[in-house]
């Protein structure tokens, strides 16, 4: 996981040194799944794709995790599944036999822009939510808060909450995701603080209007308020949960509490006086 000099770097669009890479690869490694390794309509998923001079164009990773797990002997079932289904390839079990380590491709023929069609072949298939439909979506997967610690300022203590960090990247954040959250030595980015601060925000406060304006609000007041509201966020999480279970009293006081942050927002954007 080193650059390949003699590699068009065109058609590496990621970062394959990374360490969420190299945990990508990893896993893939080390539970080679033939079936999804096989035909798919995406050049994302399925079988890599190579141009006519056998370079990989899509799928790279899955070539390097295809490798290791041979050199493992973890990879004698997804050679049995070429043998068994060789016809479907165009090919007979013989063939597929005859190899040590055959790896099924698919081959482009068509001319395009190879560096664009690498590009687009590591694009997500899917639209991206925004800031509040995913920190709604995290909320309900969130680890244990009490791991979590924060700032004077609201500002989440990376070191401190370290075992909460990794708690969340095994339990909210998919293995496709961790390349955004992560940098390349392994420690949370931007992104990722910014990930979870919105989680945490949404399950104690349950308001994606809020979650929205804590991205996105640029006043230094609002910012303050918000701040605030993310310091008390963690225990305000667990004292909803508790109240939804019956084990505290009544936690309906949260909506006010969240009421009045959204008056103050507007107040602010208005130019009202807060009085």
């Amino acid at each position: 996981l080193t650059v390949n000099p003699a590699f068009p770097a065109e058609l590496q669009p990621r970062d394959r040194t990374r360490a969420s890479s190299q945990a990508q690869i990893a896993r893939i490694a080390n539970d080679i799944q033939p079936d999804l390794m096989a035909e798919s309509p995406k050049a994302s998923d399925g079988a890599p794709i190579i141009g006519p001079d056998g370079l990989v164009e899509s799928g790279n990773a899955r070539t390097i995790a295809l490798r290791r797990a041979y050199g493992m002997g973890k990879a004698d079932h997804y050679k049995a599944y070429l043998a068994e289904n060789a016809d479907r390839f165009g090919l007979t079990p013989e063939q597929v036999a005859g190899f040590k380590q055959p790896a099924l491709v698919r081959e482009r023929t068509t001319d395009v822009d190879r560096a664009e069609f690498a590009r687009q072949a590591n694009e997500a298939a899917v639209a991206a939510m925004s800031d509040a439909e995913q920190a709604r979506s995290d909320a309900g997967l969130l680890p244990d808060l009490e791991k979590l610690e924060t700032n004077d300022d609201g500002s989440l203590n990376i070191y401190r909450s370290n075992e909460f960090i990794r708690e969340f990247m095994l339990a909210v954040a998919s293995p496709a995701e961790r390349g955004r959250l992560m940098t390349a030595d392994g420690s949370l980015s931007q992104t990722g603080v910014n990930r979870i601060r919105n989680a945490v925000f949404a399950k104690a406060y349950d308001d994606p209007d809020l979650v929205a304006k804590l991205s996105e609000d640029t006043d230094g007041n609002t910012k303050n308020v918000m701040a605030g509201l993310l310091r008390a966020a963690p225990a305000v999480a667990k004292l909803r949960e508790m109240s939804a279970a019956g084990a505290r009293g009544d936690a309906s006081f949260i909506a006010d509490v969240v009421e009045a942050a959204r008056r103050f927002s507007d107040a602010r954007r208005e130019g009202q006086k807060v009085e």
